[in-house]
Protein backbone atom coordinates (compact mmCIF):
# COMPACT_ATOMS: atom_id res chain seq x y z
CA UNK A 1 0.00 0.00 0.00
CA UNK A 2 1.06 3.87 -0.02
CA UNK A 3 2.41 3.17 3.60
CA UNK A 4 4.10 0.10 2.93
CA UNK A 5 7.33 1.69 5.43
CA UNK A 6 5.78 4.18 7.67
CA UNK A 7 7.94 6.91 10.03
CA UNK A 8 5.92 8.42 12.26
CA UNK A 9 7.17 10.99 14.95
CA UNK A 10 3.74 11.88 16.92
CA UNK A 11 5.48 14.19 18.85
CA UNK A 12 8.84 15.45 18.03
CA UNK A 13 10.99 15.20 15.12
CA UNK A 14 12.68 12.39 12.62
CA UNK A 15 16.70 13.36 12.15
CA UNK A 16 18.73 11.69 9.63
CA UNK A 17 22.28 11.71 9.25
CA UNK A 18 24.99 9.91 6.98
CA UNK A 19 28.81 10.22 6.40
CA UNK A 20 28.18 10.16 2.95
CA UNK A 21 25.65 9.86 0.25
CA UNK A 22 21.74 9.86 0.78
CA UNK A 23 19.52 8.47 -2.06
CA UNK A 24 16.22 8.70 -2.52
CA UNK A 25 14.13 6.92 -5.72
CA UNK A 26 10.66 6.61 -6.14
CA UNK A 27 8.86 5.27 -8.93
CA UNK A 28 5.63 7.55 -8.56
CA UNK A 29 5.15 10.90 -6.96
CA UNK A 30 7.75 12.55 -4.04
CA UNK A 31 6.00 14.71 -2.10
CA UNK A 32 7.73 17.15 0.80
CA UNK A 33 5.44 19.28 2.85
CA UNK A 34 4.99 21.45 6.06
CA UNK A 35 2.03 22.31 7.61
CA UNK A 36 2.74 25.00 10.42
CA UNK A 37 2.58 28.43 9.09
CA UNK A 38 6.48 28.75 10.46
CA UNK A 39 7.46 25.63 9.25
CA UNK A 40 10.05 26.15 6.28
CA UNK A 41 12.04 23.75 4.15
CA UNK A 42 15.73 24.46 3.36
CA UNK A 43 17.70 23.08 0.72
CA UNK A 44 21.65 23.88 1.15
CA UNK A 45 24.28 22.51 -0.53
CA UNK A 46 28.23 22.95 0.76
CA UNK A 47 29.60 21.52 -2.67
CA UNK A 48 32.09 24.53 -3.91
CA UNK A 49 33.16 23.75 -7.50
CA UNK A 50 30.56 22.68 -9.94
CA UNK A 51 26.81 21.80 -10.05
CA UNK A 52 25.70 22.13 -6.53
CA UNK A 53 21.99 21.71 -6.33
CA UNK A 54 20.09 20.42 -9.43
CA UNK A 55 16.17 20.37 -9.91
CA UNK A 56 15.59 19.29 -12.99
CA UNK A 57 12.23 18.87 -14.79
CA UNK A 58 13.55 17.97 -18.39
CA UNK A 59 12.19 14.66 -19.02
CA UNK A 60 10.27 16.13 -22.10
CA UNK A 61 9.51 19.55 -23.58
CA UNK A 62 6.47 19.47 -22.08
CA UNK A 63 7.88 19.12 -18.76
CA UNK A 64 6.72 21.96 -16.71
CA UNK A 65 8.82 22.81 -13.32
CA UNK A 66 6.26 25.57 -11.50
CA UNK A 67 7.45 27.92 -8.90
CA UNK A 68 4.21 29.61 -7.29
CA UNK A 69 5.45 31.91 -4.18
CA UNK A 70 4.64 35.37 -2.99
CA UNK A 71 7.85 36.74 -3.13
CA UNK A 72 11.18 35.02 -5.55
CA UNK A 73 14.40 36.04 -4.34
CA UNK A 74 17.43 35.02 -6.59
CA UNK A 75 21.39 36.22 -4.76
CA UNK A 76 23.94 34.92 -6.79
CA UNK A 77 27.95 35.44 -6.29
CA UNK A 78 28.41 35.43 -9.96
CA UNK A 79 25.99 35.60 -12.92
CA UNK A 80 22.71 34.15 -13.73
CA UNK A 81 21.87 32.41 -16.73
CA UNK A 82 18.20 32.38 -17.82
CA UNK A 83 18.60 30.14 -21.36
CA UNK A 84 15.37 29.48 -23.82
CA UNK A 85 14.60 27.22 -26.93
CA UNK A 86 11.36 28.40 -27.48
CA UNK A 87 9.10 31.91 -27.07
CA UNK A 88 9.39 33.68 -23.61
CA UNK A 89 8.21 36.12 -21.56
CA UNK A 90 8.88 37.82 -18.33
CA UNK A 91 5.49 40.14 -17.22
CA UNK A 92 4.84 42.11 -14.67
CA UNK A 93 0.92 42.10 -14.27
CA UNK A 94 -0.32 44.36 -11.73
CA UNK A 95 -1.76 48.06 -12.36
CA UNK A 96 0.75 50.63 -11.87
CA UNK A 97 3.59 48.13 -11.19
CA UNK A 98 7.03 48.77 -12.90
CA UNK A 99 9.23 46.15 -14.71
CA UNK A 100 13.19 47.16 -13.79
CA UNK A 101 16.04 45.97 -15.35
CA UNK A 102 19.09 47.36 -14.13
CA UNK A 103 23.12 47.25 -14.06
CA UNK A 104 24.41 49.59 -11.11
CA UNK A 105 27.97 49.61 -9.75
CA UNK A 106 29.03 52.83 -11.47
CA UNK A 107 31.92 51.21 -13.47
CA UNK A 108 32.29 51.04 -17.38
CA UNK A 109 29.39 47.83 -17.59
CA UNK A 110 26.61 47.91 -20.18
CA UNK A 111 22.74 46.97 -20.36
CA UNK A 112 22.53 44.99 -23.33
CA UNK A 113 19.42 44.07 -25.42
CA UNK A 114 20.66 42.30 -28.64
CA UNK A 115 18.40 40.12 -31.12
CA UNK A 116 19.99 37.92 -33.62
CA UNK A 117 16.65 37.88 -35.65
CA UNK A 118 16.36 38.95 -39.39
CA UNK A 119 12.91 40.22 -39.39
CA UNK A 120 11.81 44.33 -40.05
CA UNK A 121 11.09 44.29 -35.45
CA UNK A 122 13.99 41.90 -34.36
CA UNK A 123 13.95 44.36 -31.51
CA UNK A 124 10.52 46.00 -31.24
CA UNK A 125 10.17 48.54 -27.89
CA UNK A 126 6.16 49.21 -28.03
CA UNK A 127 4.33 51.64 -25.50
CA UNK A 128 0.89 50.42 -26.38
CA UNK A 129 -0.48 53.18 -24.44
CA UNK A 130 1.64 55.60 -23.40
CA UNK A 131 4.91 57.46 -23.82
CA UNK A 132 9.08 55.76 -24.29
CA UNK A 133 11.18 58.11 -22.39
CA UNK A 134 15.14 58.05 -23.10
CA UNK A 135 17.36 59.71 -20.89
CA UNK A 136 21.16 59.68 -21.32
CA UNK A 137 24.14 61.28 -18.97
CA UNK A 138 26.38 61.63 -22.27
CA UNK A 139 25.58 60.83 -26.00
CA UNK A 140 23.09 58.67 -27.82
CA UNK A 141 24.30 56.92 -30.92
CA UNK A 142 21.85 55.80 -33.72
CA UNK A 143 23.21 54.07 -36.56
CA UNK A 144 21.59 51.70 -39.22
CA UNK A 145 22.46 50.40 -42.69
CA UNK A 146 19.13 51.15 -43.77
CA UNK A 147 16.31 53.62 -43.57
CA UNK A 148 15.78 55.58 -40.33
CA UNK A 149 12.10 56.78 -40.32
CA UNK A 150 10.80 58.86 -37.44
CA UNK A 151 7.12 59.99 -37.93
CA UNK A 152 4.22 61.62 -35.78
CA UNK A 153 0.87 60.55 -36.87
CA UNK A 154 -1.38 62.77 -34.69
CA UNK A 155 -2.42 66.35 -35.27
CA UNK A 156 -0.51 67.88 -32.32
CA UNK A 157 2.05 65.51 -32.23
CA UNK A 158 5.02 67.90 -33.46
CA UNK A 159 9.39 66.91 -33.75
CA UNK A 160 11.52 68.97 -31.85
CA UNK A 161 15.47 69.13 -32.46
CA UNK A 162 17.08 71.11 -30.02
CA UNK A 163 21.10 71.44 -29.19
CA UNK A 164 22.52 73.27 -26.04
CA UNK A 165 26.06 73.36 -27.91
CA UNK A 166 27.35 76.77 -27.82
CA UNK A 167 30.15 76.95 -29.66
CA UNK A 168 31.07 75.34 -33.08
CA UNK A 169 28.66 72.87 -35.12
CA UNK A 170 25.24 72.42 -33.06
CA UNK A 171 22.93 70.49 -35.37
CA UNK A 172 24.55 68.84 -38.67
CA UNK A 173 21.93 67.59 -41.44
CA UNK A 174 24.20 66.06 -43.92
CA UNK A 175 22.98 64.93 -47.52
CA UNK A 176 25.90 65.35 -48.65
CA UNK A 177 27.61 61.75 -49.77
CA UNK A 178 26.95 62.01 -53.30
CA UNK A 179 26.44 65.27 -55.59
CA UNK A 180 23.04 64.02 -56.75
CA UNK A 181 22.28 63.06 -52.90
CA UNK A 182 18.85 65.61 -52.10
CA UNK A 183 18.24 66.89 -49.31
CA UNK A 184 14.07 67.62 -49.46
CA UNK A 185 12.31 69.78 -46.73
CA UNK A 186 8.36 69.98 -47.59
CA UNK A 187 6.61 72.47 -45.08
CA UNK A 188 3.28 74.80 -44.99
CA UNK A 189 5.81 77.28 -44.00
CA UNK A 190 9.49 77.56 -43.34
CA UNK A 191 10.68 80.29 -40.86
CA UNK A 192 14.38 80.49 -40.55
CA UNK A 193 15.53 82.97 -37.39
CA UNK A 194 19.34 83.34 -36.76
CA UNK A 195 21.35 85.30 -34.08
CA UNK A 196 24.25 86.00 -36.55
CA UNK A 197 24.09 85.41 -40.36
CA UNK A 198 22.81 82.95 -42.91
CA UNK A 199 25.19 81.72 -45.27
CA UNK A 200 23.48 79.61 -48.15
CA UNK A 201 26.04 78.20 -50.91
Amino acid sequence: GPSAIHLNSSAGGINIDSADMIDIDAADEITIDTTSADGHIAITSAHIAGQSILISANANAGSILDIDAGIVTMDVQAGISLDAANDSNLTVTGSGKDLDLSVVGGGTQELRLASAGTGPSAIHLNASAGGINIDSADMIDIDAADEITIDTTSADGHIAITSAHTAGQSILISANADAGAILDIDAGIVTIDAQAGISLD
